[in-house]
């Protein structure tokens, strides 16, 4: 299921983020400076948003995918990276891209859901 989201449901998701983490801050580390500094508030800010965005972009990878998928086709894998087929099967001719599984009999290529997701965040860190 896809979720279309207006500046308005943005606002109202980021504010009730922001109250969660609130009391999510006094109930575990007593740290009312954590609210009251803006610094810390900054930086609460973008961890919030460093996490929907990542769970907004993993929603919009798989929402293709059959439930439960372990192994995609290079053409799913493309489509879950948000690159094209060709693009990875060139990163994996020199190397560069997932590791990926070929099978000896049939010689076709399949990648793990969990394989692509460490490329993926080895890729956003570097």
């Amino acid at each position: 299921m896809s979720r279309h989201y207006t500046a308005a449901n943005l606002r109202q998701t980021a504010e009730e983020a922001f109250k969660q983490m609130h009391e999510l801050l006094h109930r575990q580390f007593d740290a009312p400076h954590l609210l009251e500094c803006a610094h810390c508030r900054e930086r609460l800010a973008h961890m919030i948003a460093a996490h929907w965005m990542a769970e907004t972009e993993r929603e919009r990878r798989t929402a293709h995918l059959k439930p439960n998928a372990t192994h995609l086709k290079p053409d799913e894998a493309a489509a879950y990276c948000g690159t094209t087929p060709a693009v990875l099967g060139s990163l994996r001719y020199y190397g560069k891209g997932p590791e990926f599984d070929k099978s000896t009999t049939s010689g076709r290529i399949t990648y793990s859901v969990e394989a692509l997701d460490r490329w993926l965040k080895t890729k956003s860190m570097g």
